[in-house]
């Protein structure tokens, strides 16, 4: 049963994955440019902290500012399963290029956000998590 709906999920984040592109131009959501991202996630419900690795499937908004993202985060305390992840971040050098703020460093791309975790080791249970992205990797 675990594995099963593990299988579900996937299979609906692959569809949602590809069938946005045909409904992208409506709403203003553009497919990202490929780029690896490690993140740290604070899950609420177990208050735990934990890291890995996310992946930017699109962008929307006022100057693409929005990320849409899936994670699979990893905790440090054997007690929390890992749990795989989708949310929604605000890339903060966009946010502040929008409020008018000149000269950010390029350097600074990071983004926060809130995503739903869903435990996919023991139990199907879920959760919210906060997290931030702190290297993206373009590939």
């Amino acid at each position: 049963m675990k594995k099963g709906f593990a299988v579900l999920v996937l299979v609906a984040v692959l569809f949602f994955g590809f069938a946005h592109a045909a409904i992208a131009e409506d709403v203003g959501f553009k497919l990202a440019e490929p780029v690896l991202t490690g993140d740290i996630c604070y899950d609420l419900r177990a208050s735990s902290l934990g890291f890995g690795p996310s992946y930017t499937l699109g962008t929307f908004g006022k100057d693409q500012m929005f990320e849409f993202k899936g994670m699979w985060a990893v905790f440090p305390d054997e007690n929390i399963p890992n749990k795989l992840g989708a949310g929604v971040a605000v890339s903060i050098s966009k946010a502040l290029a929008a409020a008018g703020v000149q000269n950010i460093p390029t350097w600074f791309n990071t983004s926060i956000g809130v995503l739903g975790l869903i435990d996919v080791q023991d139990s199907v249970e879920f959760s919210v998590g906060v997290y931030a992205t702190l290297i993206k990797i373009p590939l």
